[in-house]
C-alpha cells in the first residue's frame, strides 16, 4: 500500500490539505466507478464493498461508513421486507 501511495504522489501530486483518508477515498471512487461501469461484478455488489472498503483504507470509521445508508427509516422499512 506504501508503494502504491509513494508512486501515485509522484505522478499526481495531491493538493495540499488533503489527507491520506482523502487520497484512498479518490482512489476507491475511481475504482468503484471503473466498476460500475464496466459491470465487472454486480453494481449492488460493488456498491457493498464500497461500504466496507472505507473502513479498511482508513477513510472513515465502520459507523460513520453505514450511517449514510441507515436513516429512521430504513429501521422501519427493513423488518418490513423481511432483510433483518
Amino acid at each position: 500500500m506504501r508503494l502504491h501511495s509513494n508512486t501515485c504522489n509522484h505522478i499526481s501530486p495531491s493538493p495540499e490539505g488533503l489527507t491520506l483518508g482523502g487520497k484512498n477515498l479518490v482512489g476507491l471512487f475511481a475504482v468503484a466507478l471503473i466498476l460500475w461501469v464496466t459491470e465487472g461484478i454486480p453494481i449492488a455488489v460493488t456498491s457493498l464493498l464500497v461500504i466496507a472498503a472505507q473502513p479498511v483504507f482508513q477513510i472513515t470509521t465502520p459507523p460513520e461508513a453505514i450511517a449514510g445508508f441507515m436513516t429512521a427509516l430504513m429501521t422501519w422499512v427493513a423488518p418490513l421486507l423481511g432483510l433483518l
